[in-house]
């Protein structure tokens, strides 16, 4: 996709797009080990009492695990076909003497996929906790049985169980904080990134577009270039966004199941049916007042909106002009 003409709208956006990449990931390291070294302990620690609290290892589906494990291996070999179709294409056509710079291209390209892999990495085990946690949570049974007695002792067993899924919802909210922390500032220099990538593309395409004669196989091959980095570039935005608004709505799923609990609970309430209430209302306020969301350090949200930001402002046909 990189030409490094010597043109100087085109060698501009050439060393932007270098300097980006490595700043990105000079940024991803330093932040990462140096200074916020100990909220990836506080997260990892949260993670495991969240695991022992909800018997991930013995009730988690395998099949969840193989499908992230297969959306991890399939984002590796895009990555890798990209860099070395986009390697053939540029020494066919230009030679060697041309290939070169594009290593340090290569390298920090496959650096940010690790980047943007270990994000969804993480924002996938939240969601899966999230999922598992939900599931629980419609186990509770909230209609009185024939026995009175039975009835009371399994309404304060239903009670304790929502006040300690309640405690993991919480855990896995401040996880999600945690992550933000950590990787807000990685999130927002690949979303810049994604912004430059869209706009060179789309500046590619006029060019040649709007070019006359030239050699055709050498359009052809740039073009394809430019179209297989970008797709990568739009698959990490598409990723990031996807994951972090599904692991929000698994989230907030957990106030409508509160809620529906609610509503089964009879007319008549023992006390025990009432301490059950009060603690399904806590749970639903709790989801309610504590807002939490994905961000890029506080710029932007991470979610759908932020695809239609993106691909909206850039495909005006102000800008396309």
């Amino acid at each position: 996709m990189l030409e490094f003409s010597t043109k100087g709208p085109k060698l501009t956006l050439d060393i932007l797009i270098i300097c980006a990449m490595v700043l990105t990931n000079l940024i991803s390291m330093l932040w990462c080990v140096l200074f916020r070294k100990k909220s990836m302990l506080i997260f990892v620690r949260k993670m495991k009492q969240v695991d022992q609290n909800l018997k991930v290892t013995e009730e988690m589906k395998p099949k969840r695990y193989l499908r992230f494990l297969l959306e991890m291996i399939l984002l590796h070999i895009f990555a890798i076909f990209c860099g070395l179709y986009e390697s053939y294409s540029i020494i066919i056509v230009f030679g060697f003497d041309r290939y070169y710079p594009h290593v340090i291209f290569y390298f920090n390209l496959y650096m940010i996929t690790l980047t943007v892999l270990k994000i969804y990495q993480f924002s996938t085990a939240i969601k899966l906790r999230f999922i598992l946690l939900n599931e629980k949570l419609t186990r509770i049974k909230t209609t009185t049985p024939i026995t009175i007695v039975f009835a009371a002792n399994n309404t304060m067993k239903e009670h304790k169980m929502v006040t300690a899924y309640r405690r993991d919802h919480l855990l896995l909210s401040e996880c999600i904080n945690l992550i933000n922390d950590v990787f807000g500032i990685q999130i927002l220099f690949i979303t810049m990134l994604i912004v430059t990538f869209i706009v060179q593309a789309v500046n590619t395409a006029i060019n040649y577009g709007n070019s006359s004669g030239g050699d055709e196989t050498e359009t052809y091959e740039l073009i394809l270039v430019c179209v297989w980095n970008t797709s990568l570039f739009i698959t990490f935005a598409i990723m990031l966004a996807t994951s972090c608004e599904q692991t929000i709505e698994e989230m907030n799923e957990s106030q409508r199941i509160c809620h529906k609990l609610l509503a089964q609970l009879p007319g008549r309430l023992s006390n025990a049916q009432e301490v059950l209430r009060e603690e399904l209302y806590i749970f639903a306020n709790q989801i309610d007042h504590l807002n939490v969301q994905f961000t890029a350090s506080g710029f932007f949200n991470v979610n759908h909106t932020l695809l239609l930001t993106i691909f909206g402002s850039l495909l005006r046909p102000d800008f396309l002009m």
